[in-house]
């Protein structure tokens, strides 16, 4: 270390550095293989891309919006296309689009896109390049074209090529489009990161995405003025996760004043919208791929009407998302993109950390309408059934009291012959272990240690109908599940059959389903244990139809 500058502050110290001690940091071309992996799923890479297809959609003055999304995979092959009839791009603004920390020049203030590396960085995240065909009104058709491969081939950052575009990409332009006079087309080719390699999985939740994220953007009526979805040629209808437009929704702010909050952020006014909702069940039967359940209730972040993140909680107390009784619970929060450096946006907008300020003001909002869906749910229940007989409601307030004194599951411990070892032999050699002071100091524990939680349960019979599940299991806290019976399934009756022992099986059974519908191994997406539940509840009903 020079002792000379030692002690000197790194800013005075380069402010006073000459040209001679500046040197030339560009990366190295292989920064873009490092870029592909910067967090981006498939479904949030294709969603980046579509917001450009939106902001040069909105405010501009075209008939019949629309913007089109075709996947052709075969194995992990294949394209994705992403085509619109907007306003398209001059060469300029091409330049820009092709380049890392381009000038977009949008503004954060109700467009989607802003950070200047969306589209590069979210198309390379599933294939090894793209091309951009595209006609601005002032421009001719062009075609822009971003190669993985040719980056490493050149090994310098001049590798993108902007060109007019020949006879055949304006054909294709015209096919995608439908002739439109203005658009883009955005096309990723050498799919090599591409997840689910089943492309009717893929096309799935594709859907799911673009219906949930875009569902403030998408036409329902060709008169609202808003923008046509479509994914390999189907149009996409909207899904919305709140159920606002079903009768018995309710939202449970309606009477706030415009259910704003404002905030503090260093002598900075901040102003939001928080819809706080107890949906109706009858979301289910609407939209089919949504489910009430613990892992999707919470809040749903939309940045410019834009869902960015789904069924939050962050810090806010009293959201406990493996409660049965929150299933109906869920909040909208809507905010400006003006706002992105408040709420810490990430370059990809899939992740915003809410400010403490915040978190207070709303706090007390939540408790009340958290305390609200829970009283709300349990009017909805179905009463307990009287039509269950004496021997099984004996026999299952045997078994559930029985499972509830067990603590814990017993451990049969051997000697190295394998024969069983006493318990008096155990805690006496602990006590011998304890007395020898020199080979062991233990501190003396000021406070008993909590004791530990054991999973309980409690059991009823109901009626839900014919169609409905076998049972259904609602956490209540603390470890205990109620797990409900259904009486009218068709496996009841062999259910009442059988002896007490029989019943401690399945009723064992019904707790393992419970507890691992619980678990936050089973994502959002596969819900396997809720389809294995419906699954193992038609299969007895199908035993029992064959055995008839």
């Amino acid at each position: 270390m020079n002792k000379n500058n030692s002690g000197i502050v790194a800013e005075v110290q380069y402010a006073t550095a000459t040209d001679g001690h500046l040197i030339d940091v560009t990366p190295n071309p292989r920064l873009l293989e490092t870029l592909r992996d910067m967090g981006y799923d498939n479904y949030q890479a294709i969603a980046d891309i579509i917001d450009n297809s939106v902001d040069a959609l909105t405010n501009y003055d075209v008939k019949n919006p629309f913007i089109k999304i075709d996947t052709k995979i075969l194995k992990g092959k294949g394209r994705i296309v992403i085509s619109d009839n907007g306003k398209g791009m001059t060469t300029q603004t091409l330049f820009e689009a092709l380049k890392l920390g381009s000038e977009t020049g949008k503004v954060r203030d109700g467009e989607l896109g802003y950070f200047g590396v969306g589209l590069k960085g979210a198309a390379i995240s599933i294939g090894r390049g793209f091309r951009i065909i595209t006609k601005h009104a002032d421009d001719t058709y062009l075609c822009g074209i971003f190669d993985l491969n040719k980056a490493g081939v050149a090994k310098s950052w001049k590798f993108v090529s902007i060109t007019n575009a020949t006879t055949n990409e304006i054909r294709y332009f015209n096919e995608l489009t439908g002739k439109a006079k203005t658009g883009t087309i955005v096309e990723i080719y050498n799919l090599d990161k591409i997840s689910n390699h089943s492309k009717v999985q893929f096309d799935g939740i594709l859907l799911k995405s673009i219906a949930r994220t875009y569902r403030y953007l998408i036409s329902e009526d060709p008169k609202d003025g808003k923008i046509s979805f479509y994914l390999n040629n189907k149009k996409v209808s909207r899904i919305d996760p709140m159920g606002s437009d079903l009768p018995r929704t309710l939202v449970l702010n309606r009477n706030k004043v415009n259910q704003k909050y404002q905030f503090d952020v260093d002598g900075r006014l901040i102003e939001i919208v928080v819809k706080y909702f107890y949906v109706d069940n009858a979301l289910e039967t609407k939209y089919p791929t949504e489910k009430l359940n613990g892992r999707n209730n919470g809040f749903y972040i939309m940045r410019n009407h834009r869902q960015i993140m789904e069924a939050e909680r962050f810090d806010f107390s009293g959201i406990d998302k493996s409660s049965s009784w929150l299933n109906n619970f869920r909040a909208e929060l809507l905010f400006d993109g003006k706002f992105d450096d408040v709420f810490k946006t990430n370059v990809m907008k899939t992740r915003i950390i809410l400010p403490q300020s915040l978190t207070d003001v709303m706090q007390k909002d939540v408790t009340e309408y958290v305390k609200f869906c829970k009283a709300e749910k349990k009017k909805t229940m179905p009463e307990s059934t009287e039509e269950v007989s004496e021997d099984t409601l004996k026999d299952t307030e045997s078994i559930v009291k029985k499972k509830n004194e067990n603590k814990a599951t017993p451990t049969i411990l051997t000697d190295k012959n394998g024969n069983p070892i006493k318990k008096e032999v155990i805690e006496k050699e602990e006590d011998d272990k304890s007395d020898d002071s020199e080979k062991r100091n233990r501190k003396k524990e000021t406070k008993p240690r909590n004791k530990k939680t054991y999973d309980k349960i409690d059991v009823d019979f109901v009626s839900y109908g014919e169609d409905a599940s076998f049972f259904t299991a609602h956490h209540l806290g603390n470890g205990k599940f109620l797990i409900r019976i259904n009486i009218d399934h068709g496996f009841y009756v062999e259910f009442e059959r059988l002896d007490r022992h029989g019943k401690k099986f399945f009723i064992n059974l019904l707790h393992s389903f419970s507890l691992a519908s619980r678990s936050e191994l089973y994502s959002d997406d596969l819900t396997q244990i809720e389809e294995l539940i419906r699954t193992w509840s038609n299969f007895l009903r199908r035993e029992l139809i064959e055995k008839e």
